[in-house]
């Protein structure tokens, strides 16, 4: 914990987004000798952004590229973020309408849960 909080106390970028840093080097070093190489993967590192809504769109995106279809499922009673495609994946009508794109690719699944 004390390296952590002697970063956070450092005067080091703590937040990036599409910057390259030091820290995210390393990061990614890191990541990709202990983690991805003993395994054998060659997958790439997204950094998404700081909200759940960045993080909502990079999956949307992901699943669309990764099976070559445009429509997604999602629970009904569910909120997801303010973003065009976290609306459109939302639960509520009235909150998808506040992107004020009709978004028709995504498949409605019941979860009263």
């Amino acid at each position: 914990m004390a390296p952590a909080i002697e970063y956070l106390v450092g005067e080091n970028i703590l937040l990036s987004l599409d910057m390259h840093t030091a820290a995210k080097r390393e990061f990614i070093e890191v990541f990709v000798d202990s983690i991805l190489k003993p395994r054998g993967l060659s997958y790439k590192i997204q950094f998404p952004g700081p909200t759940g809504t960045n993080a909502n769109e990079a999956a949307l995106a992901l699943a669309r590229k990764y099976t070559g279809r445009s429509s997604v499922m999602a629970f009904t009673n569910a909120f997801h973020g303010m973003s065009l495609g976290s609306l459109a994946v939302s639960g509520s009508a009235s909150t998808r309408e506040l992107g004020g794109v009709a978004r028709h690719d995504v498949i409605r699944v019941p979860y009263d849960g």
